[in-house]
């Protein structure tokens, strides 16, 4: 299905509000332009509900632009909306200090417009916030939390609140040590039963993560490879 949308962006965080029910992404033959001028071609990319896709390439490839080529896909040629409707669909940056709002509390961070008491009443949230290790943070203020702890709040956000169908993360496991390495890798398998998620990933593959498909980004091109 074509999609038609809006993106707006608010400190490294980029939002995509679905025009259309959309549970999936394809795109082929397609290129897109890094900040420095170079292009890299889209050979083909495909994302649906319940599957994990893995985006990996070297240093200043196009990976992080390439999110925001899905996210502004087409935005040229389709007629844009003039407000947000729900459900929308969430890129999660890997700057998690500048994705945070730094004059709320951790609790605002993840919840934003719901209370804390609302939202710790529904069983996902709950689990991913106890698993992530946040309950005792959450009076804290951004400034207050180390890099990891900054972006396990980004990504329990990612996950509890900004649902819809599709959710990009870049690098989710870049700050994180191994024990929440991997427990972020099992809360990730989890959310597949109900969204599509792809991945920009650097150096080895977990071999916890669920994934279906790899897509490398060398020599100016993008394309699946073997998994």
């Amino acid at each position: 299905m074509r999609l038609q949308f809006r993106r707006i962006r608010y400190f490294q965080t980029i939002y995509m509000f679905k025009a259309n029910d959309m549970d999936r992404i394809d795109i082929s033959k397609e290129t897109y332009t890094l900040p420095n001028g170079d292009s890299v071609f889209v050979n083909e990319f495909s994302l649906s509900i319940g599957e994990i896709v893995v985006i990996i390439g070297g240093n200043g490839v196009g990976k992080s632009t390439f999110f925001d080529f899905l996210m502004a896909f087409e935005e040229a040629t389709l007629s844009l909306r003039t407000a947000p409707v729900k459900n929308p669909i969430a890129l999660v940056l890997q700057n998690s200090n500048n994705a945070l709002f730094p004059w709320l509390k951790v609790s605002k961070n993840i919840f934003l417009d719901a209370t804390y008491t609302e939202a710790m009443q529904l069983p996902a949230v709950k689990a991913i916030t106890t698993t992530l290790g946040l309950t005792s943070l959450m009076d804290r203020y951004p400034f207050q939390l180390s890099g990891g702890q900054k972006q396990l709040v980004n990504i329990a956000r990612g996950l509890s609140f900004q649902q819809g169908p599709l959710l990009l993360l870049d690098e989710p496991l870049s700050s994180l040590d191994g024990d929440y390495r991997e427990k972020v890798i099992q809360l990730i398998n989890i959310e597949k039963k109900k969204r599509g998620i792809a991945i920009i990933h650097h150096g080895h593959l977990p071999v916890s993560l669920e994934c279906d498909r790899i897509y490398q980004i060398k020599d100016g091109q993008l394309g699946a490879i073997s998994i």
